[in-house]
């Protein structure tokens, strides 16, 4: 019996040392919360309604923007916002710009790229500035905002009278909503009014009504309401006016009213605007010659919709006139020939040396690179000479407002002769179509050389296959 119990002892003595080795570990108390997961660096929360800046890419490059006036770079000043937002069609994402001068993001995509604020004392286009991958620095040119030398703008012969050209800013309030301007040009030349408003905010619709006249006797001219920058389908729609002053019209003022229509009724609004004078224009003298057209003893065929398509000369098929470009947006004139077995241009092919489809020119249509809305021989209308080239010497208004548009089939378009072809290149020239870059048919990214410009009109049909 005593020996059973030393055994029992023995064995317990064992057993108990390796017992109180053993740890068993505890599952951690999780403390309670609100369903908020927080960031250990950070402290603050994220607004779930504001989706600027959400789902931002994580790779990509880094994008830049920047802002310059007079070709030095702009520090914002002490307590000053600029706030630069790329935006795509789904997202936008925005960044200050900091106390070196630039705004810096990681993106991946194309993007408009814009400033959110209203600047004080400069103003710039929120309409031209774009960005991508392969292009991610930007520079936006800022415009001081000039001053009005004298006036109030609030009606006929009460007008804020501008000395000069230069980028000016309409304020229109609930009480002041139209604001007129007179200016009065000190040399002949071309002059452009253009609006600047942000097309991708699309809340604000500007418009001008033109008064021509002397200081004392304003006659009302047109309202515009179109020609500058838009997005197709937007409510924004950029006014734009070109005008070519003589030096017999030098001492006539032209007189201006800037207002515009809001999207949600909220004022005050700005509308910006320029006064721009793009180079020398010399008046036709005593009489031009009305040019007689010789070659338009014709009538082009129909072709069916069902079994042709029409062909820009870029070899897109869409409307260039508002940024819808579809084609190479080079007017390349190597790509066409005159025939003089038909009397046309033709599509050529200089490998083969063979002659394709007819050369077409659009006279009753609207031009894909030029005119939404308009046709050639609707442009011009009482005083502006539009169908008159050739610095004032040739007139080809009856040439294409009578011969050619007769020849013409129901789509408007008509076979391009060869004298049809150097009036569509001296009406490019005499319009600044191709302006250096500047032009209105290169403003909707359509380019050509100077000797095949007059290929804005044109175009040519092809079997579908």
């Amino acid at each position: 019996m005593l020996k059973k119990i030393l055994c029992l002892l023995v064995l317990f003595m064992f057993i108990f040392p390796l017992y109180s080795c053993v740890t068993v570990e505890q599952p951690p108390v999780t403390p309670p919360n609100d369903g908020i997961i927080e960031d250990p660096n950070n402290n603050q929360t994220e607004d779930p309604n504001n989706q600027t800046n959400q789902n931002q890419p994580t790779g990509g490059v880094e994008y830049q923007v920047s802002l310059v006036y007079n070709k030095k770079l702009y520090i914002p000043k002490d307590g000053e916002t600029i706030t630069i937002v790329w935006s795509d069609d789904y997202a936008k994402y925005t960044k200050e710009i900091d106390s070196t001068g630039y705004a810096k993001i990681n993106l991946d995509g194309e993007f408009r790229v814009y400033i959110e604020e209203t600047l004080e004392e400069y103003t710039y286009n929120p309409n031209i500035y774009n960005a991508d991958n392969d292009n991610p620095i930007v520079e936006i040119e800022l415009l001081k905002i000039a001053k009005v030398s004298k006036g109030n703008g609030t009606g006929l012969y009460k007008e804020y009278e501008l000395s000069s050209v230069g980028t000016y800013r309409a304020n229109l309030t609930k009480g002041k909503n139209k604001i007129y301007y007179e200016y009065q040009p000190t040399q002949a030349g071309w002059y452009v009014i253009e609006s600047m408003v942000n097309i991708y905010d699309d809340l604000v619709n500007p418009k001008i009504d033109i008064y021509e006249g002397t200081f004392a006797f304003k006659n009302f001219n047109e309202t515009i309401d179109s020609g500058g920058a838009y997005i197709k389908g937007g409510y924004t729609k950029n006014f734009k006016w070109v005008v070519n002053i003589s030096e017999q019209r030098l001492g006539n003022v032209f007189t201006f009213v800037v207002y515009a229509e809001s999207k949600t009724g909220i004022y005050p609004m700005n509308v910006d605007f320029k006064i721009t004078y793009e180079g020398e224009y010399y008046e036709y003298g005593i009489a031009s010659t009305v040019i007689e057209a010789k070659e338009a003893n014709f009538k082009t065929k129909d072709y069916a919709k069902d079994k042709y398509t029409f062909i820009n000369t870029d070899g897109g098929t869409g409307n260039y006139y508002g940024g819808t470009t579809n084609g190479t947006g080079i007017l390349d004139g190597s790509k066409f020939k005159y025939n003089e077995e038909t009397g046309y241009y033709h599509l050529y092919d200089k490998e083969t040396d063979t002659f394709g489809p007819i050369l077409c020119a659009k006279i009753s249509a609207p031009c894909a690179y030029y005119d939404q809305e308009g046709a050639l021989n609707m442009i011009e209308s009482h005083g502006n000479k539009n169908l008159t080239v050739s610095d004032g010497t040739e007139n080809y208004k009856q040439f294409i407002e009578v011969d050619y548009t007769y020849a013409c089939n129901s789509d408007g378009v008509c076979y391009v002769t060869q004298e049809l072809m150097e009036f569509l290149q001296k009406f490019s020239i005499s319009q600044r179509l191709f302006f250096d870059g500047n032009g209105f048919v290169e403003s909707t990214g359509v380019f050509a050389l100077e000797e095949d410009q007059w290929l804005f009109a044109c175009g040519y049909y092809i079997e579908k296959e």
